[in-house]
C-alpha cells in the first residue's frame, strides 16, 4: 500500500475517538471493544511479523530496544498518575513517540506490518485522548488541539523519515521498529 495512504488512514483512525465523543458515542463498551481490537491486533502484528525481523536484523539488541520501548511509556504513565511528571515533559515524550510513528509509516514494503500496527494502535489513542481531556476537566477544543497536534507530529515524522533514518546506522529501520513495537 502507498505510504501516504497509510499516513491518512492512521490520522483518520486517531480522529475516531474525538468524533465519537463529539456525537456522544463515547461509551465504555465502544472504548473496551476498540481497546481489545487494538491490543490483539498490535500484539499479533508485532509478535508474528515485526519482532522476528528485528531480531534477525539486530539480534539481542532488538530485545533491549523493545524492552526500552515498553518500559519508558509504562514508567511515564505511572509517574504521571502520581503527578510527578510536568505536562511539558509528557507532551515532549508523546511528540517524540508520534514522530517515530510517522517515520515508521513512511518505511516501504518490507516493514509494512509495522505500519499497520501503528494504524491499529491509533484507534485507542483517540479514545485515550478523550479520557485524558475529560479527567482534567478540559474543553473539547483542548481535545481537538491535542488530536491535531498528534496528526501534525505524525506528518512531521513521516516527512522527516529520510533524515531520521539517515542518521541511524544501517540497521536503523530495525532499531526504529524495535522501539515502536515496544
Amino acid at each position: 500500500m502507498n505510504t501516504t495512504a497509510l499516513l491518512f488512514i492512521a490520522s483518520s483512525a486517531l480522529l475516531i475517538g474525538p468524533f465519537c465523543d463529539a456525537v456522544g458515542a463515547g461509551s465504555r463498551a465502544v472504548r473496551a471493544m476498540v481497546d481489545g481490537f487494538a491490543l490483539v491486533s498490535v500484539t499479533t502484528l508485532c509478535a508474528v511479523f515485526v519482532l522476528p525481523h528485528v531480531f534477525e536484523e539486530i539480534g539481542l539488541w532488538g530485545l533491549v530496544l523493545t524492552t526500552a520501548g515498553v518500559l519508558v511509556p509504562t514508567l511515564g504513565h505511572r509517574l504521571l498518575k502520581k503527578g510527578k511528571w510536568p505536562l511539558a515533559l509528557l507532551v515532549t515524550a508523546l511528540t517524540a513517540h508520534t514522530v517515530l510513528d510517522g517515520a515508521v509509516l513512511s518505511i516501504r514494503e518490507e516493514q509494512a506490518h509495522m505500519a499497520w500496527a501503528v494504524v491499529a494502535h491509533r484507534l485507542p489513542v483517540g479514545f485515550a485522548l478523550v479520557l485524558a481531556v475529560r479527567s482534567v476537566r478540559q474543553t473539547r477544543s483542548v481535545l481537538w488541539v491535542l488530536t491535531l497536534g498528534i496528526v501534525l507530529a505524525t506528518a512531521v515524522g513521516y516527512l522527516c523519515a529520510p533524515t531520521i533514518l539517515a542518521n541511524l546506522p544501517e540497521s536503523g529501520p530495525a532499531i526504529l521498529e524495535a522501539l515502536v513495537a515496544g
